[in-house]
Order: C-alpha cells, then sequence, then structure tokens
C-alpha cells in the first residue's frame, strides 16, 4: 500500500494499522515522493489526499490512473463537497473518506482496496490468451493439472480429462490442441451425450448417399471434420457399447468407414476425450468397455473442483467480473463482504456456476460495487462446502439468515457451523465412514472433507472402522 498525506501524524498512523493488518505499507508527505515511489514499483492501491502542499491530489489520481488503470485508490479529504467525491469516483477512485474519518472505516475500505488491487496483478500475469495461459487458476491442483497438459501437448498422445462438471475440461481440452503442433489445424468438439444414440455414429463416421432414410446426399463426419487437428469427445463415458467397439477400432487403425459405404478412409486425428465418470468404474462393471478405457487413458488429466482449488476463487471472480464488465458497459468492483462470501463458499456447480453468478451480479448492480445482496441467496447465506446436498436446505426457522451486509458475530456464527458438523456426520455416517462416497455426496473434495474431519474433532466408531456401515 502507498499512503500519501502531508500530515505526517496521520500517515504513522495508518501505516501502524495496515501493518498490524498484514498489509506492507509506504508513507509519503508530499506529491514529489509519492510519484517517485510510483517510478520505483507499483503499489497493491493507494490512499491519498486531495490537498499536498506541492500538487493537487486530483492531479496525482488521474496519472497514478494512467499508470495503472486498475490501481485501487481511496481518496481522503476535508472538504465536505459532495460534488468533489463525484468528480473523484468519475475519475477512478475506489472510495472516498472525509476527514475526520473512523478509523475501522479507513482500514476496511483500504484492506478492500488492497485485496482488489493483488486480484487485479494476478489477474494481468494470467491474462488468457490461448493454450496455457487460457486457464486461470495458481492454485497446487491447478499448476498440477497445467503441468501435466504442458507434457501432454508436446506430444500426440490420447489424452483423458476427469473431474466434475463444470470444472473446465473443455477449456483444457482446447489448451490441449493449442500448445501441439495441430494449432493451425481444426478443433472440433462434440458432446457425446447431447446426440441421440441413433444419430452419434453418422455423426462421427459420417454417411453416403441413401445410407438410410432422409440421407438425399453424402456427410463428412466429425472425425474426417477434424483431420490433421483435434477431436474432442466430451462426456464420452455417455456413448453406447456397440460405438465404443467402432470408437476403439478407429483410434487404433486411424481409418474411419461412413455409414452405408464398403470402402475405409484415413483420418490423421488426435483425441482428446472428458468425462464426469469414474471410466475405471464404469468399466469394472461392465458399463463401458475396459479394452477402450485404457486406450484412451494414456495420459489422463485430472481437474479438481472449485472447492478444492484454494486462492482461485477470487482470481476466477475478478476475471469473470472484468468480463462482464465490458459485455454490459459497467465498471463494477467487488465489496469485501461480496469476495467473502465468494471465497468461503464450496461452488458444487464449480466453475460454471460461478460465471453465472458473477454475471448475474452485473446484471443486478446499478451501483458501483457489488454486494452480497447481488449474489444468488444460496451462496450468502452460506449452504457451506455443498452441505445442502446431503440433508436439504435449512429450514428458515432453525437457520435465520443474516441481512446483507451485515457483519457475523461470533453467536452468529456458531449455529452454523454446529449445523455443518452435523451434516458431515451424518454423511459418512450414511457411507460407513467412506471419505471419498461422503466427499462426493457432499460435492467437496477429499481433502477437504479431511481437513474438516480434523478440525471438528470427529471420530469413527469402532463399528465403521471394522466395516460395518453406521445408519
Amino acid at each position: 500500500m502507498l499512503v500519501v498525506d502531508d500530515d505526517a501524524a496521520l500517515c504513522r498512523l495508518v501505516e501502524f494499522q495496515l501493518e498490524q493488518a498484514g498489509i506492507p505499507c509506504k508513507t509519503c508527505t508530499t506529491g514529489k515522493q509519492a510519484l517517485e515511489s510510483l517510478e520505483e514499483s507499483l503499489p497493491s492501491a493507494v490512499v491519498l489526499d486531495l490537498m499536498l502542499p506541492d500538487a493537487s491530489g486530483r492531479d496525482l489520481l488521474e496519472r497514478f490512473k494512467a499508470k495503472d488503470p486498475d490501481l485501487s485508490i481511496v481518496v481522503v479529504t476535508g472538504s465536505d463537497q459532495i460534488s468533489t467525491a463525484v468528480d473523484c469516483m468519475k475519475a477512478g477512485a475506489t472510495d472516498f473518506l472525509q476527514k475526520p474519518f473512523d478509523h475501522p472505516r479507513l482500514l476496511a475500505s483500504v484492506r478492500n482496496a488492497h485485496e482488489r488491487g493483488l486480484l487485479s496483478r494476478r489477474l494481468r500475469e494470467a491474462k488468457p490468451n490461448s493454450g496455457l495461459s487460457s486457464i486461470v487458476g495458481d492454485s497446487n491442483p491447478m499448476r498440477t493439472a497445467k503441468e501435466l497438459l504442458s507434457k501432454a501437448a508436446g506430444s500426440d498422445v490420447t489424452v483423458l480429462i476427469e473431474g466434475p462438471s463444470g470444472t473446465g475440461k473443455e477449456l483444457f481440452a482446447r489448451a490441449t490442441h493449442d500448445e501441439s503442433q495441430r494449432a493451425l489445424g481444426p478443433f472440433i468438439a462434440v458432446n457425446c451425450g447431447a446426440i441421440p444414440e441413433s444419430l452419434i455414429e453418422s455423426e462421427l463416421f459420417g454417411y453416403e448417399k441413401g445410407a438410410f432414410s432422409g440421407a438425399d446426399k453424402s456427410r463428412v463426419g466429425l472425425f474426417e471434420q477434424a483431420d490433421g487437428g483435434t477431436l474432442f469427445l466430451d462426456e464420452i463415458g455417455e456413448l453406447g457399447l456397440d460405438l465404443q467397439v467402432r470408437l476403439l477400432r478407429v483410434l487404433t487403425e486411424r481409418k474411419i468407414r461412413p455409414v452405408g459405404s464398403d470402402a475405409e478412409r484415413k483420418v490423421d486425428v488426435r483425441v482428446v476425450a472428458a468425462t464426469n465418470r469414474n471410466l475405471h468404474e464404469e468399466a469394472a462393471a461392465g458399463r463401458f468397455r475396459e479394452d477402450l478405457y485404457y486406450r484412451l487413458s494414456v495420459f489422463p488429466i485430472a481437474l479438481p473442483s472449485l472447492a478444492e482449488r484454494n486462492g482461485d476463487r477470487l482470481l476466477l471472480a475478478q476475471f469473470f467480473l472484468e468480463r462482464a464488465n465490458q459485455r454490459y458497459g459497467k465498471s463494477l468492483v467487488f465489496g469485501g463482504a461480496a469476495l467473502d462470501s465468494i471465497d468461503a463458499f464450496a461452488w458444487p456447480g464449480n466453475v460454471r456456476q460461478l460465471e453465472n453468478a458473477i454475471e448475474r451480479a452485473v446484471v443486478l448492480s446499478s451501483g458501483t460495487e457489488i454486494t452480497p445482496h447481488h449474489l444468488p441467496d444460496v451462496v450468502v447465506q452460506g449452504s457451506p462446502l455443498g452441505a445442502a446436498d446431503v440433508d436439504g436446505p435449512p429450514s428458515p426457522a432453525s437457520s435465520p439468515s443474516p441481512r446483507h451486509g451485515d457483519a457475523l458475530s461470533a453467536d452468529d456464527i456458531a449455529p452454523f457451523a454446529e449445523e455443518f458438523k452435523r451434516i458431515l456426520e451424518r454423511a459418512l455416517r450414511l457411507t460407513g465412514w467412506n471419505v471419498q462416497e461422503a466427499a462426493r455426496r457432499l460435492g467437496i473434495g477429499r481433502a477437504t472433507l479431511y481437513r474438516k474431519i480434523q478440525e471438528f474433532d470427529l471420530k469413527r466408531p469402532e463399528a465403521a472402522s471394522a466395516g460395518e456401515q453406521v445408519l
């Protein structure tokens, strides 16, 4: 943080408060010092006094924004003119505080500005373009997935992308294509679960004129359309067993035979498949061909749920906010309470659910800031870590929600924590303390569930540890 104010005592006080809050701070008492500091390094955010001995704070505001349009600036002034506040906000100030101000209010405003500044900086460093740079995320699970993608992209190996719905499997498939030597070739995507079983064969392999009723002309299938490039088979687990046999043959021989044709055609296609099912278990149960599973899973990449991506939720929210701002011609920012709600929620619908929630918030907001009021109720009222999937949503009478924007006291939080603990215990009992299955039902990652078991000091019953299911 950079604090610019000609009141040296005030600078020292703000510096002390920020550093107590864990925010490194540098202070300047003149405009010249502030500009020199700005040239040395870019701060996460700025606290700026409008009345400086050697410069106009309003002019400095414009120069700071010219240096970094995303820089969060909190303006402080002794002026009580509403027009001054409006003018500063139009010029790009994040907040406006009048002296003498309430120090807790200043601290809250500055912390929000600091967090927004760090998010914007991280987002610029990971600005999507194509390939790996199109994937927003820096959490440990995402780093692992991106490292695997980078290694797979350099070869022509068949890739199987596994993960819950909404985790970005098609984005990873496109990135695999963009990073490969086939990047100049076509990328063809097909959702195997969205095409009727009677049509999927002709869609994939094409057909000859007269092959069936209504085939009045020949049609090239998706494999041929993807020749020289990549074919992405999404929801591969939805294919019927008969078609799985044909697909295995194509993957092995690299030849296709259109419906109604006696001749085979050679194709040069790299296949990337994706599924939200556990194909290993599906194969063991006889619902998916084991030989096809092994042919597809030469190079598997597992994508984490959003609940497991600590640090990425706010980064993604900021990315979606910027995109929605551009789409709807707005310049909204997140309030601190909204960021807290976004980061605390488990997002059982994963990245897709988060994106939809942010777009909805942008459409609803008519001000300058997104607050909890603009977010879906399920996010704000705290259905933590997908707990509602087990016991259903808590009744209004048993768990009243706070007013939007209100801070939660320890007494407010305790009932939610107890309810969440009860839900975890019930899920573990119902699954005989099978942590993997309990995590799946709750819509959270196993690592998250293990952490919560330790946090709540949950004990495994002797019956469960002996292999008996506890109901």
